[in-house]
């Protein structure tokens, strides 16, 4: 017959130790959200912290080609994008981000959607403010 202490001893689970991991070295990319317009906290931020790339989450409102309004961010990092609400609310604002230079396929947006859900359910919702890391792959550079 067993006593309790034994009985207590048996249910007991062994642990797992976690084998200790190598810090990873991740990439700095900015998330910059909704700028409707206005490009220039991209631009400096591009400037002063050179990332490894820059996200831009919707509702750019681009009052030239993308490519222009960002050309200074371009000589820094890649630029990708995911198009808003408000981005299709002109022909012009349409124009400006489809055709221009750092218009990507539907095919990358999705892309970049499914990547971007991945980040922010991982490492929260992420803009500029604050800057945060995380590894896309370039499309447009």
């Amino acid at each position: 017959m067993t006593t309790e202490i034994e009985v207590k001893k048996m249910r007991r689970r062994t642990r797992r130790r976690r084998r200790p991991t190598a810090a990873k070295e991740l990439p700095q990319i900015f998330f910059c959200g909704d700028p409707h317009g206005c490009f220039d906290q991209i631009n400096q931020a591009a400037r002063e912290y050179q990332p490894d790339a820059l996200v831009i989450l919707g509702d750019m409102q681009a009052p030239a080609p993308l490519e222009v309004v960002l050309e200074e961010a371009l000589q820094y990092a890649p630029v990708w994008w995911i198009p808003g609400n408000h981005d299709s609310e002109s022909d012009e604002m349409y124009d400006n981000l489809w055709r221009s230079k750092l218009g990507l396929p539907m095919s990358a947006v999705y892309v970049l959607r499914v990547w971007a859900a991945f980040f922010a359910a991982r490492f929260g919702c992420l803009m500029i403010p604050p800057i945060t890391t995380a590894r896309p792959l370039s499309f447009v550079g």
